[in-house]
């Protein structure tokens, strides 16, 4: 894949094999620059231009602001589009997830990709529409309700030989419009797409090996850089040995502690990176040396802060006190590496005109203003074009990446490639935290829950911000020194809608900012703290339906008040053709047992159950 060069303004563009759903096209026709200063967005949301374009040929480019981590959101926004303006949806090509094109949405995460594109890109569709009708009407001094539209073409209701086309109106041109948000969309019960099994769109590339990812850039005059990261935490840089050469070594990069090699060709970098010789300091050790000595450093350490979830109900240790039955139960998870199916990958060119950072991430518009700050330039300096990369649900090691290729590309004056090696993803990417929860419980005589209390100690899934917005967030950073991140505090509380007589959830962060510069810095990872404190506690309603003699699923709908909660316990019951009995099943005898907790979940997280009474 070749890509532009970076000193074209907004209005260049990147392009993608034909098969791609995701492209960059090129500028329409009377399109001037319109970036602002340094803050603000450069793509401005109000106008139509910036989310919509009909090409010559009537083929239509909507530009949107997420990005496609394989969650399929690209086929998606393309039906949108297509339903909105009836046009056929190969018809519809997708722009994404560019700074300088495409309006700031703030990235993708949090399952924000549908519900926070979807409606700006409808809105965008049914203004089009309504302006491309009024416009047909104009030409035949006719109402809009005298006419009608199928696949980009308008007809005169009353003489259907009589015809114009969206490329005819207005092809190759900018509407000039800005958003009144006053169209109204059409009615669910009038679409012909959405809501049909349409396949995706770049699953077949993908099949076939025609898909296009970051990994697949090439850039004239473009070298590679490998980081060599310290051999332990807190491990601090003496020197590197000089005199060293190696093959293609175009420089050896130190700024503090961060050391990386940049040569001409890939391979020259990486048998580089593995011979480069450097001494480092010994260090004292950051962490505890085991896992049993880090979940003990949870239990028993003092928090930086705590909180208790609203709705607690009842006295919870007057209800423990009362119960005919008590249980209690410890459940230890650990660190979780993001081990993306690809290490990270960042390119980027630092040129005195113009900066074009390419990066497989999730957000990159906070990324073009770290780059930005790191080079001490404005914004409107800085290009960021998101390219498919491995996928990722949470901050895995793409930002890092692009931030090494922003610092080396300005170091060396030329634009670098830096490709992570698995060992690299694997050891430095940010890590989900590790948690322990410590519950109790009662029942009553009859077996009623009468207690449920919660416990959670963890480290902040926001140690590593959910975004890189400035230079003090990346790991470069902070290896390099003196320049901040603003970690944030992610209470760890498990999603639920139990009801009880006394019930009581408390969450307690433990400090763990001192790792910035580490492996083990803490992020959020996908449904952030979901897989640690939701097995915890749904693990827990088992152990208790067990001791109540209740089968699981009756005894979880007895006490859930979340009609979407019910709903998906019964769905899912009636789905896997479940087995209504208490557990464990009676009656099995050889080596195979069924019916109990999978070994794939017990393998993420451990479980003490140190009481029973």
């Amino acid at each position: 894949m070749n890509a532009p060069d970076s000193r074209w303004t907004r209005r260049g563009f990147l392009h993608a094999t034909g098969v791609l759903l995701v492209s960059f096209a090129l500028p329409l026709r009377g399109a001037e620059d319109d970036e602002g200063g340094d803050s603000g967005p450069l793509v401005d949301p109000t106008k139509l231009d910036s989310w919509l374009a009909v090409q010559p040929d009537g083929r239509v480019l909507a530009s949107v602001g997420k990005i496609e981590a394989g969650m399929g959101v690209s086929t998606a926004f393309a039906m949108i589009v297509a339903e909105e303006l009836d046009v056929p949806l190969d018809h519809v090509t997708l722009r994404m997830g560019d700074t300088a094109t495409t309006v700031d949405q703030r990235g993708t995460g949090s399952s924000n990709g549908i519900m926070q594109g979807v409606p700006a890109l409808r809105q965008a569709a049914a203004e089009a529409r309504r302006e491309l009708i009024a416009r047909a009407a104009a030409r035949w001094g006719v109402s809009a309700d005298a006419l009608i539209v199928s696949a980009g073409v308008i007809r005169l209701r009353s003489d259907l030989s009589r015809s114009v086309t969206y490329g005819e109106l207005i092809g190759g041109q900018r509407f000039e419009l800005t958003l009144t948000d006053t169209a109204t969309p059409k009615p669910p019960t009038d679409y012909t797409i959405v809501g049909q099994a349409v396949p995706r769109t770049d699953i077949p590339p993908k099949v076939t090996g025609a898909y296009t990812y970051l990994v697949d850039l090439k850039l004239d005059g473009m070298v590679h850089g490998r980081v060599i990261r310290p051999p332990h935490a807190n491990a601090h840089l003496v020197a590197v040995v000089p005199g060293q050469d190696f093959p293609g070594l175009v420089r050896v990069v130190t700024r503090g502690d961060f050391v990386a090699v940049v040569c001409t060709e890939e391979y020259q970098a990486v048998r580089a990176a593995e011979q480069l010789q450097v001494k480092w300091t010994d260090g004292e050790a950051l962490f505890p040396e085991s896992y049993s000595a880090l979940y003990a450093h949870l239990l028993g350490a003092t928090p930086k802060s705590s909180q208790t979830e609203k709705g607690a109900t009842g006295d919870i240790e007057a209800g423990l006190a009362a119960a005919a039955t008590r249980l209690e139960a410890i459940y230890e998870y650990p660190f979780q590496s993001h081990a993306c199916m690809s290490p990270g990958c960042g390119v980027a060119d630092v040129r005195a005109d113009g900066v074009t950072v390419w990066m497989g991430g999730q957000k990159p518009y906070p990324l073009r203003t770290a780059a930005a700050g790191w080079l001490n330039r404005p914004a409107s300096d800085v290009r960021v074009i998101w390219l498919p990369g491995p996928g990722s649900y949470g901050m895995n090691d793409a930002d890092d990446a692009a931030m090494d290729a922003v610092i080396l590309s300005e170091a060396v004056g030329r634009p670098v490639r830096v490709q992570y090696m698995r060992a690299d993803g694997t050891a430095w990417d940010p890590k989900g935290p590790p948690i322990t929860v410590r519950l109790r419980g009662g029942l009553d005589a009859q077996g009623a829950v009468l207690a449920f209390d919660y416990e959670a100690r963890g480290f902040s899934g926001r140690v590593r911000p959910s975004s890189t917005s400035e230079p003090g967030d990346a790991l470069s950073a902070q290896l390099i020194g003196g320049l901040p991140t603003k970690s944030t505090d992610r209470f760890q509380f498990s999603a639920e809608s139990y009801a009880f007589p006394h019930k009581r959830k408390v969450s307690h962060l433990i400090p763990w900012e001192h790792t910035l510069s580490t492996g083990l810095r803490t992020a959020h990872l996908r449904d952030p703290d979901g897989m640690a404190v939701c097995f915890a506690s749904e693990g827990f309603i088992d152990e208790l339906a067990a001791i109540a003699g209740s089968d699981p699923v009756a005894f979880r709908l007895k006490y859930l008040k979340g009609a979407r909660d019910r709903a998906v316990v019964q769905a899912a019951a009636e789905r896997a053709g479940w087995d209504t009995r208490p557990s464990p099943k009676p009656d099995q005898s050889g080596p195979w047992r069924t019916g109990r907790a999978s070994p794939t979940r017990r393998a993420m997280a451990r479980w003490w159950r140190s009481s029973r009474k």
